[in-house]
């Protein structure tokens, strides 16, 4: 449903979104993260960064068109 909102965003400047999974590997359990059970695999945050750094990196080296 987040993306149902973020489009709204879209309609008045570029943008993207992603999402990142934040469950622990090998786990079951998957919590909301409105939920008092939910706990992040801080693991995910490298995996995050990256993607972020990736884009910001891309972004700033990209070739404008004249």
């Amino acid at each position: 449903m987040g993306g149902e909102d973020f489009a709204f965003y879209l309609e008045h400047v570029p943008g993207a979104m992603i999402r990142l999974g934040t469950g622990t590997p090998g786990s079951d359990v998957r919590h909301d993260l409105r939920q008092s059970g939910f706990d992040v695999d801080e693991g995910c945050i490298e995996h995050g960064l990256r993607v972020l750094a990736h884009t910001d990196i891309t972004a700033l080296t990209a070739e404008t068109p004249e």
